[in-house]
């Protein structure tokens, strides 16, 4: 190849890898897309760390939710072999990356009602930001 030739296409190809890697440390969002007021919510951080949240929303998270999501948050529960769509693996490291505590926060409250997940709106704030602390922490 001739070397006036040659020298171009070697600084558009490291051009194209510095670009596509560019591209691929891009952080998506997760936030995007969420309704109000879940866009607006302010996520409580120091609450989120919290080793007493944690173990709050442990014990909501037995009452409300293993029996769906199974008592490791894998998705398994008793009653996941009869939902119409087989509830969240919450320990998966995909899931975990897809949802902020924003979007978790929301789904707890709003429920999922496509999936067939009840809206837990008979939980306070506090509860509903205990379970997404013990969420987060799978």
């Amino acid at each position: 190849m001739d070397r006036a030739v040659a020298l171009p296409a070697r600084v558009g190809l490291v051009l194209a890898l510095v670009l596509l890697g560019t591209a691929c440390e891009r952080r998506v969002d997760v936030d995007f897309g969420l309704p109000p007021p879940y866009d607006a919510l302010v996520v409580p951080a120091e609450r989120l760390d919290s080793e007493a949240a944690v173990r709050r929303g442990r014990a909501l998270y037995l009452s409300y939710c293993a029996m769906c999501h199974g008592p490791e948050g894998r998705g398994d529960g008793p009653r996941a072999g009869i939902l119409a769509s087989r509830p969240r693996d919450m320990t998966s490291p995909r899931w975990q990356a897809a949802m902020s505590p924003r979007r978790t926060y929301a789904a707890i409250h709003a429920g999922r009602p496509a999936s067939g997940m009840p809206s837990w709106r008979s939980l306070d704030e506090e509860q509903i930001w205990d379970l997404v602390a013990y969420v987060r922490s799978l």
